[in-house]
């Protein structure tokens, strides 16, 4: 090949590189998710983290009057009034059946001007002294939220997850629908949903990602959510 022949090749090869990365600069930016770091999750010693449904703290969120729920999500502060007075016991329930367990369960529902969201939230434990283990994780937490237009169509939905399976593991946290669940490498993670010792109060402070896949959504992929829950009589 002449050497004139061999610098238009190269030079076109060049040319050609150079048109990806202008193309590539052209294209919007896409944010990176939120991530669990994986570097140190061998270093905590989770057998010794005490499996209880409370937490000494809760999140700095305001708490709303006994018997409402406040959300602040996609730049809005919401509340909501609880149809049912979500307190938990202040002591370990004994064990009766193989399924019994250690729980927070609350589901409500927050307006907008044009669309409302159902919430679900839930946190269970297995308390290490029950004798006869129920299968599946010994500690659970599930925050759900659902945005539907009037008329009930779905618009948005939110999800974060955290389970751990034996007291020796580390938590594993899901935050999308589409990420894979990654073990928690802090002990400030853990847990994400935080219940008061009172058994009344309970926040949760996070990144959401997608419960599900939402075309042409008007939504962020990622939403940064606030909740704080105050049962008591309704």
């Amino acid at each position: 090949m002449k050497v004139s022949t061999l610098t238009a090749v190269v030079a076109a090869i060049g040319l050609i590189g150079c048109g990806s990365e202008d193309r590539a600069a052209g294209e919007p930016a896409v944010p990176a998710p939120p991530s669990v770091p994986h570097s140190g999750a061998d270093v905590i010693d989770w057998s010794a983290y005490p499996l209880e449904l409370f937490s000494k703290t809760l999140h700095d969120v305001p708490m709303p009057e006994p018997g409402r729920a406040r959300v602040e999500i996609f730049g809005q502060v919401l509340e909501g009034r609880l149809m049912v007075d979500c307190s938990v016991p202040t002591e370990v329930p004994p064990q009766v059946n193989d399924w019994d367990d250690h729980r927070l369960q609350i589901d409500f529902q927050v307006q907008m001007e044009d669309r409302y969201a159902n919430v679900g939230l839930l946190r269970r434990v297995i308390p290490e002294h029950y004798e006869n283990s129920p299968p599946g994780p010994i500690e659970f937490e599930n925050v759900f939220i659902r945005t539907l237009a009037r008329g009930g169509r779905t618009i948005d939905t939110r999800h974060y997850g955290l389970q751990r399976n034996r007291a020796d593991q580390a938590p594993r946290i899901s935050v999308s629908h589409d990420r894979r669940p990654e073990p928690s490498t802090s002990l400030d993670a853990v847990p994400g949903l935080r219940i008061h010792p009172d058994g009344r109060r309970a926040t949760f402070v996070g990144m959401m990602g997608r419960g599900e896949a939402i075309e042409d959504s008007e939504y962020e992929d990622f939403e940064e959510v606030r909740i704080a829950v105050h049962c008591g009589p309704v």
